[in-house]
């Protein structure tokens, strides 16, 4: 399938680089959810819904990739699709999972962009790659 590639292609870049950790943090679920593909919103939601807690989401995601960095110090990179995920609450199979399809064309994606754009043969500061606004 089309997700196999995009790992084969994500392993292939990982192997022999300085990197051991790639932390990809979890988006958060939507009430207002659509299995079927529609227009991304223009803007992501300007306040995180609290059912399930999910508005503690992005700070419990945040201190994970602290501790990452901390202890890993440059083997870890973060990668932050959680806001570009928010802009998306179609293509989900229910409040909180997204498809596969969804996933493998954004989270995947922005793996092998940040690696591919540096930062990941040499020691040196968090590589986040989010999307706020795009």
């Amino acid at each position: 399938e089309h997700w196999r590639s995009h790992s084969q292609t994500v392993a292939a870049l990982v192997k022999d680089r300085a990197v051991k950790l790639v932390y990809v943090m979890p988006h958060w679920g939507t009430s207002a959810f659509s299995t079927q593909a529609k227009q991304p919103l223009k803007t992501p939601p300007a306040k995180i819904e609290n059912k399930y807690s999910w508005n503690v989401v992005p700070q419990i995601s945040s201190a994970i990739a602290e501790i990452f960095e901390a202890e890993l110090k440059s083997q870890a990179r973060i990668i932050d699709p959680s806001y570009a995920l928010a802009m998306r609450p179609d293509c989900r199979n229910d409040y909180l999972h997204m498809q596969r399809g969804a996933l493998v064309h954004s989270v995947l994606r922005l793996v092998q962009n940040v690696m591919m754009k540096g930062g990941f043969n040499e020691p040196g500061p968090r590589a986040r790659a989010t999307d706020r606004g795009a």
